[in-house]
């Protein structure tokens, strides 16, 4: 098999954040991208790969068998050290990749996380357009609870329709 634009692109986002570490999370996680890479190495789809906790860690691909390995190997030895979970700016970066790279075309981002974080999701639809999809494996019950600091930052650093609105 050869590298095609018909095949599936993935661009996969991994959380390392540290709560990835309580009750072996960041294990289900290298499984799920063991299984999945597994599987798609049959058809040599395009797959980027790029960790995140508080910073967006270097983009990793596989195009080709030998990249594969290596990006299965280097899942392998993914731990959770990170603090923070910045999803958002995960998310965006993921779509600059897709677009930055025309082998890409209509790509698929799949979020693995454990943790809740705000999206202003006006922005990120705006930003995937009409080929792209996003799919998330939330692993655990981390649930999101802002305090009234934060939901007043984002309500004045925000560009979403609701909180142009607040404004």
């Amino acid at each position: 098999n050869t590298p095609d634009q018909r095949k599936q692109n993935c661009n996969i986002l991994f959380d390392t954040s540290a709560s990835m570490r309580a009750h072996w999370r960041i294990h289900l996680a290298k499984a799920i991208c063991y299984v999945y890479l597994h599987e798609n190495k049959k058809e040599l789809g395009t797959v980027f790969l790029r960790t995140f906790d508080r910073d967006i860690g270097p983009l990793q691909s596989a195009i080709d068998l030998p990249t594969y390995e290596k990006l299965i190997t280097n899942i392998m030895r993914i731990d959770a050290i990170g603090r923070g979970t910045a999803l958002e700016k995960a998310i965006m970066t993921a779509i600059d990749d897709i677009y930055s790279h025309s082998n890409m075309g209509e790509a698929e981002i799949l979020v693995i996380t454990d943790g809740a974080a705000h999206l202003d999701t006006t922005k990120i639809i705006e930003m995937l357009g009409e080929n792209i999809t996003i799919h998330c494996v939330k692993i655990g019950d981390v649930n999101l609870s802002s305090n009234e600091s934060e939901i007043s930052s984002l309500m004045y650093t925000s560009n979403s329709d609701e909180a142009v609105k607040l404004r």
